[in-house]
């Protein structure tokens, strides 16, 4: 790929994922009807991996053989599937055969295509599969990058005569709902990251013995980090002095725990009344007053400046990538044993990223996986980090059953590197 050429994806923010759109661009309609397209070559994920890099290209295949899957399945209930309809097809600026074949597209209808979706283009409202190949157009499909209003920007499988769908129309066009490739692309985009912070990564490959006290230090003083710099950085605008104090009682409090786990240990009766009253301190700092902004964008800016967190889905995470963004310290997966391990490195490679704690249970509902294929060889990211904990000398104990922290009794906290591994199964 030439400079000019990459310069051009690079503007429609589809550089990064290009290959695995092309790939799907490659599948013919019979590929995609095919179940066993991609039998025998997903394999088992490693137990041990050489490098990074490795372990990142493990998933690929899964990955693509799950984005079949999901494209198979939704030809299945293709005649339900929305539609809307091409009034006109231009090409773009960056237009660029045999490769770069960008539209710019108006249509009409009550669908309204999003940025990752996939479509395909047929000249009738399909019916059923057969009807993708049309008589004047066969198998089409597109990938919407752009999406405003009425007019899309997409990048074609294959050359469209533009001639035949201007103002002076003399066919018709129609554009098919498929599936939303977004999170797919956002996965592949980091199983690809260049220059990516893999340290959370390197320490779920390769686990580093760290006891309780100093896990405990650790969020202890991650903790006493984040209250000073609140009371002490952000204006009384944003922050009342009851505020204030009750940080600071946070703070004592936490350092009561701190002596209490040296002097009696985690379960004793003082711990617990001493953590709960520290919880339920914390749990009051939750509200702030802010300045008074009126423009979106401003407080967009200002909620992400000084936000100490972020709620998000894993794939929307990929956002916290933007230019300028603080760097983002701590994450926590709520619901983890539902979480692709593959899935877990949008988040676990945002830049600064230090600890991580996944929080769910594996005796639940798992990941969904369409592919049978895909699901013999599936691993989901809590059940390999609670295996990994295992095999490693990361210390694995009960939670006491009084120990509750505001989270259910079946929520089971899951982690790594300088964050706790509790397990209940073990517990009396």
């Amino acid at each position: 790929m030439d400079r000019q050429e990459s310069s051009k994806l690079n503007n429609y923010g589809v550089a990064a994922a290009r290959p695995l759109i092309n790939i799907v661009f490659s599948w013919s309609l019979e590929d995609v009807l095919n179940a066993h397209l991609y039998r025998n070559q997903v394999t088992k994920i490693p137990d041990t991996f050489s490098t990074v890099t490795s372990y990142m290209k493990s998933f690929i295949p899964s990955l693509v053989e799950e984005t079949h899957a999901d494209l198979l399945s939704s030809m299945m209930n293709l005649s339900q599937a929305p539609t809307l309809k091409i009034l006109t097809v231009q090409t773009s600026k960056n237009h660029g055969p045999p490769k770069d074949l960008f539209y710019d597209v108006t249509c009409v209808g009550t669908y309204v295509p999003q940025v990752g979706d996939l479509i395909a283009l047929t000249d009738i409202k399909p019916k059923c599969v057969d009807h993708l190949n049309g008589p004047r157009i066969s198998y089409l499909i597109a990938y919407v990058h752009r999406s405003r209003d009425s007019n899309l920007s997409i990048l074609s499988s294959k050359h469209i005569d533009t001639g035949r769908y201007t103002h002076i129309k003399t066919d018709t066009l129609f554009a098919v709902y498929l599936v939303n490739m977004t999170t797919a692309v956002r996965i592949w985009k980091a199983l690809n990251l260049k220059g990516a912070n893999t340290s959370l990564t390197k320490n779920l490959l390769q686990p580093q013995a760290n006891s309780s006290q100093e896990k405990f230090d650790s969020i202890g003083e991650r903790l006493k980090i984040c209250m000073v710099n609140l009371y002490t950085h952000l204006p009384t605008s944003c922050m009342s002095i009851k505020v204030v104090k009750d940080m600071i009682t946070a703070l004592d409090l936490l350092n009561s725990c701190k002596d209490l786990f040296d002097e009696v240990g985690f379960s004793n009766e003082r711990m617990q009344l001493v953590v709960q009253d520290c919880v339920c301190i914390l749990r009051s700092l939750r509200a702030f007053s802010v300045p008074i902004l009126t423009d979106e964008k401003e407080i967009g800016n200002f909620c992400l400046e000084n936000a100490c967190l972020i709620c998000c889905t894993v794939s929307s995470s990929s956002k916290l990538y933007t230019k300028g963004m603080k760097p983002v310290e701590i994450l926590m997966v709520d619901e983890a044993a539902q979480l692709k391990e593959c899935e877990s490195l949008i988040p676990l490679q945002l830049p600064g990223l230090r600890h991580a704690i996944l929080i769910g249970d594996q005796r639940q509902l798992p990941a969904m996986v369409k592919s049978k294929e895909s699901h013999r060889h599936h691993q989901v990211v809590i059940d390999e980090l609670k295996a990994k904990a295992d095999k490693s000398s990361i210390r694995s104990r009960p939670q006491p059953g009084s120990l509750r922290f505001g989270m259910p009794e079946s929520t089971e906290p899951i982690g790594f590197g300088s964050v706790r591994y509790e397990d209940k199964s073990n517990s009396e």
